[in-house]
């Protein structure tokens, strides 16, 4: 599947609905720990770190995250050891905290007993509505960006959604400048996990050409 789709009426958005995964290497920092659900399951939560291309934020490449796991599951991420993941991009019960939501399933393993400092590029997309978008013109000789805020979930109940920001290089993916990304026009996209904002906390990522 390519990396950015917009269409305001298409039959790939009719039959899906919205959604946020990833996919990548993490070395465990700390934990498990449980964490209670009062109308749910108990999970257990663990601090990872991942690897982020650290374009728009300064250079800082270190990303702390955290992980959660049902606890019927018995899948526990051990402090010092790193592990291929994939799974959705969540909002626990209390609609803060975001957490990279895994199951215990062939595609989630443990690839190293030691903390790897080389992690690799973490994947992260999927389907949402657009909520803000801003043409960047950065500094000379750069393609401008399209910075697009996108919501997976509900626009109006952030305490489910999740707002992402993308970032799209104009001439990297033939994207004009003329372009129309209207607010609610659904949008499926997907790209590198870049950093995490400096106020907002929020995941930043780098949108490119299908690898």
């Amino acid at each position: 599947m390519q990396n950015l789709i917009f269409l305001t009426s298409s039959q790939f958005f009719e039959e899906n609905s919205d959604s946020l995964g990833f996919s990548g290497q993490f070395a465990a920092m700390a934990g498990p720990f449980l964490q209670a659900r009062p109308n749910l399951g108990p999970l257990e939560q663990s601090v990872v770190r991942a690897e982020g291309a650290g374009l728009h934020n300064g250079g800082e490449t270190i990303i702390p995250l955290s992980v959660a796991a049902p606890l019927r599951d018995s899948f526990k991420l051990l402090a010092g050891r790193t592990y291929q993941l994939e799974g959705d991009i969540e909002k626990l019960d209390n609609g803060v905290k975001t957490v990279l939501s895994v199951r215990r399933n062939k595609r989630n393993h443990q690839i190293s007993e030691a903390e790897l400092v080389d992690l690799g590029p973490v994947t992260i997309g999927g389907i949402g509505s657009i909520a803000k978008a801003t043409l960047r013109f950065s500094d000379v000789g750069r393609s401008p960006l399209w910075d697009l805020t996108v919501i997976h979930g509900s626009i109006g109940d952030p305490s489910t959604s999740i707002s992402i920001r993308y970032l799209l290089s104009v001439a990297g993916l033939d994207v004009p400048l003329n372009t129309s990304f209207s607010r609610g026009l659904r949008i499926f996209l997907r790209g590198d996990l870049d950093s995490l904002g400096s106020k907002s906390g929020g995941m930043i990522i780098n949108v490119s050409f299908e690898r």
